[in-house]
Order: structure tokens, then C-alpha cells, then sequence
């Protein structure tokens, strides 16, 4: 009777630990024993789960993006691009293609592209190439939490003329007006290069196509140097370098600089007057400001006077008026016994680089004028 008990006993117990393994933990070994990335991802959290079953759990998911197929292949170049048609768990902050001629699965190791942020599709033009040579492409698309990778496309390179491939150099020794920079002819395309050089232009992707804002340095591959002219003080300017052949022209990689701030006599032939005997104002320690930045407004009263809402204050550049900036910006406090007023003016983007500003407040015929001081962007 014992050994019937024991018996039944073992085949229950045995039955309770069979059947409570669910299929979640068979799950679970089949993933532990397969620990391969599926998703082909690199990721910077070591969860890569999506939580959007757990509202108390953050998503931390990775990017979803496809490889554009290539086109416009050459000796040296090829399109491609991505089409990002998720950004997983966060906002896209990097995005653009890598590429090899040896890694068959390339990644940001390799050879690769910035091209923007955000979703959606996005397309690229890759040169310097060697000629007749295969090559490896995938998107990629990064987040906060990693980078993910579109499907691997591969081409070859033909073998044959084209248009030259160029490498723009980084531009030094920048003055108010002048600058220096250059570029190397990496491959003439398999025709001779007949004139290479730089150009330059305050708009993206110049050409060569204005004669005051390009230079000439020479004919054949390798690198070359090239002085900048013709430049404006405190101005944004865009750089490529060029190759020509029988082809065509090339363009380099585009590069930019800001040149140095000058300078200039200034013509301010007001000043302060208060006959009146009512405000002055009070100029700021600072005397440099760039676009976005504060230039705080103080105008005290001596004798307590009550400051009227109708004054304006105003911008000049010289005796030109720049701006209005208004009234209704005042505040009113009490400071040491004085009425004082201010307001914070913040400096505006779109204005001329210049040491001639000069901030004004008038009322009844006098007028307050700050010490001049300079913007620039």
C-alpha cells in the first residue's frame, strides 16, 4: 500500500512541474540559447525591448530605417540614401549611409555620411571612389539609446571616364577679408584634370561660375592651396573645391567660415540731454553682444518722477534708426530710494556686424543716448 502512495505521488509531482514551465520560459530558453542580433543593431542601453505594453516602463526603442538602392553609379561615386520610417524610442539625431570595400557589413566604423536628423527619407551623393571596385552599403539612423541599420546593399564601381572626384580643405588664417584654404584632386576620372581650385559664396553648394569669387590653381590631381579675396568683415561664407575634365565639374565637400569682425568709424553726433532734469540712462558693463543675447535697458529717475508708459525706446546704427523696441516692455522698482525702469532688449538676427549701435530713450525733447557698442551674429 506504501509503494502504491509513493508512486502516485511521484507521477503528480512530476505532472505539476511539467506542466507549470510556461510557454513563456520555453520562450525564453530558445532566445538564451540563440543570443545572435537578430535587428542587426548597435545599441547604447542593454535593453532594447519595446515597453508599450508597461505604461510604467519607458520605450527605449531604436530606430526603424531602410537602405535606398543605389544609383548613378560611376568610377568614383553612387546615390544612395535611407527612408526612416520609425525613430523608435526617441528623436533622430544622426542619420546618413556607411559604406566598404571590405567589411560586408559596414557601420559607423567605416567610411560613412551625416545627412540631417529626423525621420522620413533622405538621399546622398558619396565620391572619392576607386574605380572598378565593390563596395558595401547600409543606412543607418541614430537615437538616444543607439544606433540601427538599414538592409546591406552592394554595387560595383565601373571602370571608366568620368568627372573628377575633389577633396575640400578646411580654411585658416582668417582676417576680416581675406583667407586661405585649397583642395586635393583625388582621381582625374580617367581624363586629364584641365583646372582645379576653390570658390566660394554667403549661399550653400558655390560654383565656379562668378570669376571675383573662385580662383584657378593649376591642372592635374593632387592637393593644391588658394587665397581667398573679396570677402566682407563678420560675414558666413560656403567653400567647395572643384576639378574640371572633358566630363565636367566636380565638387568637393562643402566647408564654411566666418571672417573676422573690423572695426569701422562711427558717426554718432548725438548725446544725452535732459534740460529737464528728469532721467538718464544707464549704460551696461558690456560692450560686445551677439544675436540672441540681452542688452539690459535702465533708466533712473533722481528727483522720483513717475516714468510715462509713453516713451519709446529705440535702436540706431550711426544716426540711422534700426529698430522701435517700444514702451510696454518697462518695469518699474524702487532702488535705493530711486524709481527705476527697465527692460531687457534682445538682439534681433538679420543686423549689419557693427561697433556704432546705440540704444536711445526720448521724452519731451531730451533725449538718452547708451555709449555705442557692437553686435555682431
Amino acid at each position: 500500500m506504501n509503494i502504491k502512495i509513493s508512486i502516485l505521488n511521484c507521477f503528480f509531482l512530476t505532472s505539476f512541474v511539467f506542466f507549470s514551465c510556461s510557454k513563456t520560459d520555453l520562450q525564453w530558453d530558445l532566445d538564451r540559447s540563440n543570443p545572435s542580433d537578430q535587428n542587426n543593431t548597435i545599441s547604447n542601453n542593454s535593453s532594447n525591448s519595446n515597453n508599450n505594453n508597461n505604461p510604467n516602463q519607458p520605450n527605449t526603442d531604436l530606430p526603424t530605417i531602410n537602405t535606398l538602392n543605389i544609383s548613378s553609379v560611376t568610377s568614383s561615386s553612387f546615390n544612395s540614401g535611407g527612408n526612416i520610417t520609425s525613430s523608435g524610442g526617441s528623436s533622430i539625431i544622426q542619420r546618413g549611409i556607411c559604406w566598404s570595400n571590405n567589411n560586408s557589413v559596414p557601420t559607423i566604423n567605416n567610411s560613412y555620411s551625416t545627412n540631417g536628423t529626423g525621420s522620413g527619407l533622405f538621399t546622398v551623393q558619396i565620391s572619392g571612389l576607386i574605380a572598378n571596385t565593390t563596395y558595401f552599403v547600409r543606412a543607418y539612423a541614430s537615437n538616444s539609446y543607439g544606433t540601427a541599420y538599414g538592409n546591406t546593399l552592394q554595387f560595383t564601381t565601373i571602370q571608366g571616364n568620368s568627372i573628377p572626384s575633389v577633396q575640400t580643405y578646411s580654411i585658416s588664417n582668417i582676417g576680416t577679408n581675406t583667407g586661405y584654404g585649397g583642395g586635393n584632386v583625388l582621381n582625374d576620372g580617367g581624363l586629364a584634370v584641365s583646372s582645379k581650385g576653390i570658390c566660394w559664396s554667403t549661399n550653400t553648394n558655390p560654383t565656379n561660375s562668378n570669376v571675383n569669387f573662385m580662383t584657378i590653381d593649376g591642372t592635374g590631381t593632387g592637393s593644391f592651396n588658394s587665397y581667398l579675396t573679396n570677402l566682407t568683415h563678420s560675414t558666413t561664407y560656403y567653400v567647395r573645391a572643384y576639378a574640371t575634365n572633358s566630363l565636367g565639374t566636380a565638387y568637393g565637400n562643402q566647408v564654411s567660415f566666418t571672417t573676422d569682425f573690423q572695426n569701422s568709424p562711427c558717426n554718432i553726433t548725438s548725446s544725452t540731454t535732459h534740460t529737464n532734469g528728469w532721467y538718464f540712462l544707464q549704460n551696461p558693463s558690456n560692450t560686445v553682444y551677439h544675436v540672441g543675447d540681452t542688452y539690459p535697458v535702465t533708466i533712473t529717475s533722481p528727483s522720483n518722477y513717475s516714468f510715462s508708459p509713453t516713451n519709446y525706446s529705440y535702436l540706431y546704427l550711426n544716426e540711422q534708426l534700426v529698430i522701435t523696441m517700444g514702451y510696454n516692455q518697462f518695469n518699474s522698482q524702487n532702488i535705493a530710494g530711486l524709481l527705476t525702469y527697465s527692460f531687457n532688449f534682445s538682439i534681433p538676427s538679420g543686423l549689419a556686424p557693427s561697433n556704432c549701435y546705440t540704444i536711445r530713450v526720448l521724452r519731451n525733447g531730451d533725449s538718452w543716448v547708451s555709449q555705442p557698442f557692437t553686435i555682431l551674429p
